[in-house]
C-alpha cells in the first residue's frame, strides 16, 4: 500500500509550472509528470478543475482528498524589521 499524497510532495512535482505566473490544470499535469512524481500525485490532480490556478496554494480547497492539510511549506524570508521597544517604567 502506497503512502498518502501530501501538499508537499504535490508542491515539489508541480512547482515549476508557476514559475511564469499561473498555470491551467494541463501545465500541472505536464509538470508533475515532468518531475517525476509518483503516479498517485498525478491521479491527485487529475481531480482539479480545467481552468487557470494564479497560484500554487489555490489548488489545496480543490484537492479534497489530499493529505497533510495542515502541512505548511516553508516560508519566504522576509528582511528582518527592527522593533521598537519602549522601557516599562
Amino acid at each position: 500500500m502506497s503512502q498518502p499524497v501530501t501538499r508537499l510532495e504535490i508542491a515539489d512535482a508541480v512547482r515549476t509550472a508557476f514559475e511564469g505566473g499561473g498555470a491551467t490544470r494541463e501545465e500541472i499535469l505536464t509538470a508533475a509528470a515532468r518531475s517525476g512524481s509518483r503516479p498517485e500525485v498525478a491521479e491527485v490532480l487529475t481531480g482539479l478543475t480545467v481552468r487557470r490556478y494564479s497560484r500554487l496554494n489555490e489548488i489545496w480547497d480543490l484537492v479534497p482528498r489530499l493529505q497533510g492539510s495542515r502541512t505548511r511549506l516553508a516560508p519566504v524570508p522576509r528582511p528582518p524589521t527592527r522593533q521598537c521597544h519602549r522601557p516599562r517604567p
